[in-house]
């Protein structure tokens, strides 16, 4: 199967009709936690409820390129639904939050949410990831904390995932008018 990455962006009422299309609980948890905390669907797939700490507003990811763990960020708005999600559901500490099938699975819905919100974009599970970034960056985040938040080992891996230019950059400068009578 070939990967196929969508570099199409959600904006905020795009995202927030997708998800008040949702109408499963559980699903609708799954894609506000690809968003919240900017997450790759392999990772959100293989976290189990051990690595969530609510009350510190963090949670241990597996990177399954290294073996090691990475701290991601919980959005205080998302520990209601996933502390509700797991009494819920009965889930003990080594249990995995979602028990999808596949990554397969998680694109069939996105493809299915979509096409009932009449969002007629093309995207996958990663375009969460994506708008994730760019709406932080946009709403005054520097670029070197949306690139911790995203995990990115280098801050050029974050402007080329978001597209950021040279050009880019000298527009904002032009912007705020970048001249100190030097």
């Amino acid at each position: 199967m070939t990967r196929h990455y969508c570099k199409d962006w959600l904006t905020k009422d795009e995202l927030k009709l997708f998800i008040d299309t949702v109408d499963s609980k559980e699903h609708k948890l799954f894609f506000k936690m690809l968003y919240g905390m900017a997450l790759r669907v392999s990772e959100l797939l293989t976290i189990e409820v051990k690595n969530i700490n609510l009350n510190e507003g963090v949670c241990k990811l597996l990177d399954t390129k290294t073996e090691n763990f990475q701290i991601c960020v919980i959005p205080e708005w998302l520990n209601e639904d996933i502390f509700g999600h797991i009494v819920d559901n009965n889930l003990k500490d080594d249990d995995r939050l979602f028990k999808f099938k596949n990554r397969t699975y998680a694109w069939e819905l996105v493809k299915k949410y979509t096409k009932d919100a009449k969002i007629h974009k093309e995207f996958s599970t990663h375009t969460f990831r994506r708008s994730r970034a760019l709406h932080l960056l946009n709403d005054g985040v520097p670029l070197e904390k949306v690139s911790k938040y995203l995990r990115h080992k280098s801050i050029n891996t974050t402007m080329h995932y978001l597209k950021i230019t040279v050009d880019d950059i000298k527009k904002e400068l032009v912007k705020i008018g970048d001249w100190y009578d030097l």
